[in-house]
């Protein structure tokens, strides 16, 4: 049977199937200096993160942290403009999907430790494939929970259920660990790391899940009380986007919106994202009044 022939005999795979169909997608961050030329790239080269990701997937098809959001693109490009809100602090991310917006801020951004957490350990897998592509792993193969020169860790959290310890007793020990090597002065039960700030895209997309991210921001805001939350969304339900905006206010934390808007597709020189009539809007959320940051 000639290749012809055994590729026309090849049933075609469901729209479902092919949607998660994986592939490497580069992102350009125009935003971000250019790199600097170098021996072996004489020419100064744009900034790009690459990952893994099921490109194609479509909002509620269940898999959502299989590929990057727009309202995650829209983040990378606040946080970007705005480095001084990432450099030389502790970020955790809730609801990581591919790790697009923790790689930016572990290998751009000159984050001191970011802790990347997703509910699906399938996600988890998947961006230790992409830390790998972003030269952000030792070893040759990518190992889940491996840490990178102690910049960048991943770990599975559920929100609304204990924050993960590991081997350690408490979630601030855990989080030492990962940012700390073991010969610091951790081992003598000092300079517990601290966490500055949390940063979350696409995480409001039902009413079934708030009550859980808002228990998990409160258990958060409980360790770390002057912990700085920027969630970014697209909105696709006014009612939905509404709830969360509300369980805020009823927990007393400050919320604000900034103010920073999509550029038009035409003015975009990379990520390429919105232009499909939907809003994406950040958010600050805080455990006190008023902003230290844009």
């Amino acid at each position: 049977m000639s290749h012809l022939s055994i590729l026309l005999s090849t049933p075609i795979p469901s729209e479902a199937t092919a949607a998660q169909q994986q592939s490497y997608v580069t992102y350009t961050l125009s935003s971000l200096h250019p790199l600097p030329s170098t021996t072996t790239s004489p020419i100064s080269q744009t900034p790009t993160i690459t990952i893994l990701e099921s490109a194609s997937l479509l909002s509620g098809s269940g898999t959502t942290g299989l590929r990057t959001w727009e309202a995650a693109l829209h983040l990378s490009n606040y946080i970007s403009l705005n480095p001084h809100l990432i450099s030389s602090k502790t970020i955790l991310e809730l609801g990581c999907g591919t790790g697009f917006i923790s790689i930016l801020c572990a290998k751009y951004l000159s984050a001191k430790h970011v802790l990347a957490t997703d509910g699906s350990p399938e996600t988890i897998t998947l961006m230790n494939t992409s830390l790998f592509l972003n030269n952000l792993t030792d070893g040759i193969t990518p190992i889940p929970g491996q840490n990178v020169t102690n910049k960048i860790s991943t770990c599975e959290l559920t929100w609304g259920h204990m924050l993960p310890t590991g081997e350690s007793e408490t979630f601030p020990d855990f989080l030492s660990s990962k940012s700390l090597p073991s010969s610091s002065t951790l081992a003598a039960g000092l300079n517990q790391t601290l966490l500055d700030v949390i940063l979350a895209a696409d995480v409001i997309y039902s009413p079934a899940v708030i009550p859980a991210l808002i228990a998990t921001l409160e258990d958060l805001f409980d360790l770390y009380p002057a912990v700085e939350v920027l969630i970014s969304s697209t909105i696709r339900n006014a009612d939905t986007y509404a709830i969360f905006i509300d369980m805020c206010r009823k927990k007393q934390w400050a919320i604000e919106r900034v103010n920073f808007g999509v550029a038009e597709r035409s003015k975009q020189e990379g990520p390429w994202y919105g232009g499909l009539g939907e809003g994406i809007e950040i958010l600050w959320v805080g455990n006190t009044n008023g902003r230290s940051g844009n």
